[in-house]
């Protein structure tokens, strides 16, 4: 396939994933969801770094621990925000947050690269904040009060920053190619943090609750491949697109792909604002990623 139809599969995969996570995360808390999805991904992509080779790769001390920071940052925190965001605020609305993580890393690169924004960004990142007010301002889902959009919606602006952040951290290595093996020590090293935050307690409970066999796993273990399995490798061979705008464009996709899904599968409402919020989400990032 083209490396734009990947890039389109990625937006999809990823989309679909997001309605499994929610109707995971109805039965199961944030936190044991984010340890399930982590071990069941690392099961499936461990087999795929020793392929390139079982010898550790030859990276120094420094860079060792700056990708266990970069796994703490971006999968213990961001994701753990990100399921709990997901919970509260249901999957239409999270997406137009999820539009956040576009202005997160110009600014992030802006402040720590030396990169440049152009005009055209700072108007993007102006439609994706009018946007995110939109959406605090819109009904919540049913069982939902407008505090939990306000404090999902919080929750969910800092797991994007999170995550924008643990990406900065990783450029070079991305940039040396080193992606399969970058990508499995970050998720183990995000397990590892985990487990002393889990194996306490009722904690511990509910982590021998999700890893019991049970009808849950029918949507947590299906998000989990799909998400964070299938739509990395459909995001890995969309980048085969000369233009990386393009593909991060066809990708971001995946905003309007879960707006409709939700409407669908979920039965959120569809509202003039949850519609102009989407919009206006999608039309910034889109500004964004053309810098």
């Amino acid at each position: 396939m083209s490396g734009e139809v990947w890039a389109l599969c990625a937006g999809f995969l990823w989309a679909v994933a997001v309605i499994l996570f929610k109707k995971a995360g109805e039965g199961v808390p944030p936190l044991p969801l984010n340890l399930f999805k982590n071990v069941v991904v690392l099961a499936a992509l461990v087999p795929l770094c020793l392929l390139e080779g079982a010898a550790p790769p030859p990276w120094s001390p420094g860079e060792w621990g700056r990708l266990a920071l970069s796994g703490l940052i971006g999968i213990t925190l961001s994701d753990t925000l990100f399921l709990i965001a997901l919970n509260r605020l249901g999957a239409g609305l999270n997406a137009v947050v999820d539009c956040f993580y576009s202005p997160w890393m110009v600014l992030l690169a802006f402040l720590f690269l030396g990169e440049r924004i152009p005009l055209p960004a700072w108007i993007g990142m102006g439609l994706v904040v009018a946007a995110v007010a939109i959406a605090v301002d819109a009904r919540p889902i049913p069982g939902r009060t407008r505090r939990d959009v306000v404090e999902g919606t919080f929750l969910g602006l800092l797991g994007m920053a999170a995550i924008a952040a643990s990406v900065v951290m990783v450029k070079p290595f991305l940039a040396r190619g080193e992606v399969l093996r970058v990508a499995g020590f970050r998720l183990l090293a995000g397990t590892i943090f985990l487990l002393p935050l889990l194996l306490h307690g009722r904690g511990r409970a509910a982590v021998r609750r999700v890893f019991t066999p049970s009808p849950v796993w029918r949507t947590a273990v299906p998000a989990a491949l799909l998400g964070t399995g299938l739509a990395m490798i459909a995001w890995l061979a969309g980048l085969t697109i000369e233009k990386v705008s393009i593909n991060a464009i066809l990708n971001q996709l995946s905003t309007i792909f879960i707006f409709v899904l939700a409407a669908l599968l979920l039965r959120e409402p569809v509202t003039r604002k949850r519609v102009v919020a989407v919009v206006l989400a999608f039309a910034g990032a889109v500004l964004v990623m053309l810098r």
